[in-house]
């Protein structure tokens, strides 16, 4: 297996730290490079910042049939911030190395609040993300240290006996609380979608409960769980059946008798009145950039290998096309 470079990204104040950390490679490995950012520098990170989240929540409020006239505003405030973040706050050496870069890419980073993964390299004739050429995952910095962890020897003794499926399974958590029809028409149309090769498994509304879960996941070894469901609440967990919830507790014991840890992707609908902490019923970018965190911290912490979620609100259909092409 490929090993993947380290991206490490430390906020302290107006100070960022960064030292990218290559499989094989020489400097600047494991060198530290410093970006102090003066007022100037940080009013354009906080435009750049609230300009592509504001685009993106109208995109997804906008009818898929007339959003090509407006994605490339979107399209644009998204490359400002990308070509903000490689030119202005990244080190030169950090950029000429991710630039040579041929290798996985992992961040690792204390800052919930920017989206690294849209890196932009301007300096390419045409222009480029980085998470184009490169697969790009971010390491979640508030997993808790488990001091309880049944030790990996232990659990692989005890997954020994079980074989893994020989084409790839899916578990499907369908609209749990009965409020999201939505995410019922998601799970459709993307099962009509998928390949014949890939077993799904489909717990709708009721069915969408620990006791379910346990049952499915032990006749069937899934390696995804898509949840499609409402937001996840304020605590990080994720809303299933009744009265339910999929805690890290819970998650632990679901996810930990696989033979291998899941992925789980987090197909979250909209339209759940959430409590912010100024009192509004609707999450601020910062808290849904640090819910989101927490959520998948919590789930990998229980077991996942990995969690893909949204930064921000997407329009489902989006969502269906690119989960297709994903699980493909």
């Amino acid at each position: 297996m490929e090993q993947p470079a380290l991206l490490n990204i430390t906020r302290k104040d107006n100070i960022y730290r960064f030292r990218l950390d290559l499989p094989d490679g020489p400097a600047p490995a494991g060198q530290e490079y410093v970006t102090d950012l003066n007022p100037e520098m940080r009013e354009r990170l906080r435009r750049a910042l609230q300009a592509a989240a504001q685009q993106m929540q109208a995109s997804a409020l906008t009818e898929v049939r007339s959003q090509t006239t407006k994605l490339s505003v979107v399209n644009d405030s998204l490359q400002t911030l990308g070509r903000f973040l490689f030119d202005t706050l990244l080190p030169s050496p950090i950029q000429e190395a991710l630039r040579r870069l041929d290798t996985p890419l992992i961040l690792s980073t204390n800052t919930p609040d920017i989206p690294w993964e849209l890196l932009f390299d301007g300096g390419q004739k045409t222009g480029r993300y980085l998470c184009r050429n490169l697969s790009v995952g971010r390491r979640v910095s508030t997993v808790p240290d488990k001091t309880q962890r049944v030790p990996a020897q232990d659990r692989l003794q005890r997954k020994g006996g079980r074989r893994e499926p020989q084409g790839l399974s899916v578990l499907f958590l369908v609209n749990p609380t009965g409020e999201r029809p939505r995410a019922e028409e998601e799970v459709a149309a993307l099962c009509t979608m998928l390949p014949e090769s890939v077993s799904r498994i489909i717990l709708y509304r009721q069915q969408a409960n620990p006791l379910e879960m346990r049952m499915r996941i032990n006749a069937d070894t899934p390696q995804v769980v898509h949840y499609a469901g409402p937001s996840p609440a304020g605590d990080g967990t994720l809303t299933l059946a009744g009265s339910s919830r999929l805690d890290e507790s819970i998650a632990e014991q679901l996810l930990q008798v696989l033979p291998r840890r899941p992925l789980v992707f987090l197909s979250h609908h909209e339209g759940e009145r959430q409590q912010g902490r100024n009192g509004n019923v609707s999450l601020s970018q910062q808290e849904r950039d640090e819910l989101m965190e927490q959520v998948a911290g919590k789930l990998m912490a229980a077991g996942a290998g990995a969690v893909v979620t949204m930064r921000w609100p997407v329009n489902m259909l989006r969502v269906q096309e690119l989960v297709v092409l994903f699980y493909q």
